[in-house]
């Protein structure tokens, strides 16, 4: 199944540090299920997190147009662009992410963090401030700075 091939690429990194293996059960889940668009987003984050950029964006691309509507997916293609330092580029996906679905907190952050990392600290910072009420409805600050 592709979606058992994707969950093992996912283990084998993180539990076993087998990055090979990884890979190849994400080339084994792309060819079972090539409309499945978990398969490239996720091979996409193993890419960019081993410095392979142009390879994940690629990857990363095909799941966006397998899955144009998730904002998911589209956050998850600023990865190469960000571990890259091509903080503009995140940005204008971190965009269009917040377009797609402004309730979801995991491009606000995104967006944030690379406003901050490209100088832009004050606009970046104001971006993080609601990420946590978006996350966390109804969870709030302590003094310890916890979320409870």
């Amino acid at each position: 199944l592709t979606e058992t091939n994707v969950s093992m690429a996912l283990i084998e990194p993180w539990h076993q540090w087998d990055w090979q293996a990884a890979e190849r059960f994400f080339r084994r889940a792309l060819q079972l299920g090539p409309s499945y668009a978990a398969a490239p987003q996720q091979y996409g984050w193993l890419l960019s997190i081993s410095g392979r950029f142009d390879e994940a964006q690629r990857q990363l691309q095909r799941a966006g147009e397998l899955d144009p509507l998730s904002s998911y997916i589209l956050s998850d293609s600023t990865l190469p662009y960000f571990l890259s330092r091509q903080h503009d580029k995140a940005i204008e996906l971190c965009r269009k992410a917040i377009d797609l679905d402004p309730d979801f907190f995991l491009p606000h952050f995104l967006y944030g963090l690379n406003l901050v990392l490209s100088k832009q600290v004050e606009p970046g910072i104001k971006e993080l401030e609601p990420t946590r009420r978006i996350a966390a409805p109804g969870w709030q600050p302590t003094s310890d700075g916890l979320m409870r």
